[in-house]
């Protein structure tokens, strides 16, 4: 589907207007949610974003930039900057792409649609300058062109536009690139600002995985405008409460619970006395995991690295571990760094080998004691 949403370049006020493609997508039926943004404010002009490159043909080129000179007087949806291709330059054909270097995971999303700001002015009707929405899996060694949008217009001023792209493409895939190919032709240069990736979640957690200092978003109806509390039932203690709106939440674990599923329990406070509304799928509290150390020893003093899932964001304890013939021994470590990612649960911490006998030992991680340690076996060697 496609639609275009018009800002009065006099008065500001919005107008709708809407027409449809036959793409082979169906109306969105979940929760919409905006997958990423991209607005550009980020960034010194000319600069581009990160994560974004232009790749020009014939001069062609994407840049930031603040005003305008062909046309004068056009100025960003949102200050300081807009993204800006040199179509005026063009007189003889330039195009040239604006896209992403790595990939948006939309692996929780269907019903996928970029929208996006483009201005429009009404010179050099005769010069096509156009925008080309393209969208690549994998990398783009290939791509599909969707629609295209003409600068020229009778109406002058902003026009946020709206392209679906078609399940195949987006539709729970993590190897989604999105991307804009420009094409000059020596009217006026080409804007566009405020660019976004939205689709539709099913109601749920989203991740629904996680531990200590994972960001949850929990999408569904009926939650309110107003701010209520958000528990894992059962626990008497809510989660720390980030952001609120009526069709989505998103809050922080900030306790320690027992490994383990959970049912989430949503409670609005507006209005007064509402019930509490289960959200589907629930929750799962993760215990901490280790995958690799690096290096696998060393004299004491030096550092070690380990990485996994699920450390949390609060830092927890390092101990080596050797069950030997003399007993049970415990050896304490420096932790020199700890990190979790709040959205995947991907870990990494550093730790400094203590004073210990030479001989071989386990890795103990501990979290929290409502928690089983993460352990490594025969994983460091003193000399």
């Amino acid at each position: 589907m496609l639609t275009a949403r018009r800002r009065s370049a006099v008065v500001g006020i919005l107008a709708v207007l809407s027409c449809t493609l036959l793409l082979g997508v169906t109306p969105a039926q979940g929760i919409p949610m905006t997958a990423m943004t991209q607005n550009f404010d980020g960034v010194t002009a000319p600069g581009l974003p990160g994560g974004w490159e232009n790749l020009g043909y014939d001069g062609g080129a994407w840049t930031t930039t603040e005003s305008s000179t062909y046309p004068s007087g056009v100025t960003p949806i949102n200050s300081p900057n807009m993204l800006c291709f040199n179509a005026h330059d063009g007189s003889s054909g330039n195009s040239g792409h604006f896209r992403m270097t790595s990939p948006v995971d939309l692996t929780r999303y269907s019903s996928v649609r970029v929208r996006f700001w483009m201005y429009h002015d009404s010179a050099a009707e005769d010069k096509d300058d156009s925008v080309r929405v393209i969208v690549a899996n994998g990398g783009w060694s290939s791509y599909v062109g969707l629609t295209a949008f003409s600068r020229y217009s009778a109406d002058t001023g902003w026009v946020e536009h709206e392209v679906t792209i078609g399940a195949s493409a987006a539709n729970h895939r993590s190897d989604v690139y999105i991307g804009f190919q420009a094409v000059g032709a020596g009217g006026n240069d080409l804007f566009l600002d405020n660019i976004r990736i939205m689709g539709e979640r099913d109601p749920g957690c989203y991740p629904n995985n996680g531990t200590v200092g994972t960001e949850v978003a929990i999408a569904g109806t009926g939650f309110g405008a107003k701010k209520g509390k958000v528990y894992f039932q059962g626990q008497k203690t809510p989660l720390k409460v980030l952001t609120w709106s009526d069709t989505q939440i998103s809050c922080v674990v900030g306790a320690s619970y027992t490994n383990a599923p959970y049912d989430v329990s949503v409670l609005p406070s507006d209005p007064k006395g509402a019930a509490p509304i289960d959200v589907a799928g629930g929750f799962n509290m993760r215990s901490p995991a280790l995958l690799s150390v690096d290096p696998a020893g060393g004299a004491p003093g030096t550092i070690i690295t380990v990485t996994g899932n699920f450390f949390s964001t609060k830092r927890g304890k390092i101990l080596l571990h050797d069950s030997g013939p003399g007993g049970l021994v415990l050896k304490p470590c420096k932790v020199a760094a700890w990190s979790m990612d709040t959205d995947t649960g991907a870990s990494s911490a550093q730790f400094v080998i203590p004073k210990a006998p030479s001989g071989t030992y386990d890795i103990w991680l501990t979290v929290a004691k409502e928690l089983p340690d993460a352990t490594a076996g025969d994983a460091v060697t003193i000399p």
